[in-house]
């Protein structure tokens, strides 16, 4: 790239004899003011993307609130949650089955054995990978099953969803890029993130995922003055 440096008084002139240069200016100019506001408009539109998140029950639009109220009406003493997802997916659902069972107190689990999983690729097939390692389980109606997948058209993830309404599970999907994406549709309750990129709309799982719980288990930032200590011996919400 080629600077050129013009005196005050003479930078008219110069313009006017190199309009090419005028516009290189503005196009420089420009890239560097967003290159300066990128962090803000990182968060802006996940701000965006997140208040404009869109919660179903079967075909119900619901607030985020009820969304989760719903959901939560379903756990007994019985309920086990099975979390799963490819990728990036998957180490968040192993995150939220941790932290489920170990905070929240609902036996939890999550679809990620990597000898179980490339067993059933081997003689199943990876559309089949969770779905058979699902069926070990033999989850019944009582249990929940949540499928993370910023695509929401995994086939391996479709899979499992069809597997788990089979046997009248409760089943959510958190999903992202494509309203029109499949695990909309075979999921009885579904969260959809608005945004066009998956880092975005993974950030936006990983949010919305502790929030289900932080609501389940009565966790709020905003009232309180202590910071939360996860020792066993000095635990609190």
């Amino acid at each position: 790239m080629t600077l050129y440096f013009y005196k005050a008084d003479d930078i008219g002139e110069r313009f006017k004899l190199q309009p090419k240069l005028v516009k290189n200016i503005g196009v420089i100019n420009k890239q560097s003011k967003s290159k300066k506001m990128y962090s803000r408009n990182y968060l802006n539109a996940f701000n965006e993307g997140i208040q404009l998140t869109e919660c179903r029950w079967e075909e119900r639009l619901l607030s985020l609130d009820d969304f989760f109220t719903k959901i939560n009406s379903r756990f007994n003493d019985q309920t086990r949650l099975f979390f799963y997802g490819n990728g990036a997916s998957m180490a968040f659902a192993s995150h939220m089955a941790l932290d489920w069972h170990k905070n929240g107190k609902i036996e939890s689990h999550t679809l990620s054995d990597v000898s179980l999983l490339t067993a059933y690729v081997n003689d199943y097939s990876k559309d089949e990978m969770f779905s058979e390692h699902l069926k070990s389980f033999k989850p019944k109606e009582s249990d929940i099953i949540c499928a993370i997948s910023s695509s929401g058209n995994s086939s391996n993830v479709i899979a499992a969803l069809n597997y788990a309404n089979e046997v009248r599970a409760t089943t959510i999907s958190f999903s992202g890029l494509n309203p029109e994406n499949k695990s909309i549709k075979n999921s009885e309750f579904s969260l959809f993130v608005p945004l066009k990129t998956y880092g975005q709309v993974e950030c936006a799982h990983q949010l919305f995922l502790h929030m289900w719980l932080d609501k389940f288990m009565g966790i709020t930032e905003w009232d309180r003055r202590e910071v939360q200590n996860m020792d066993a011996k000095h635990f609190k919400l």
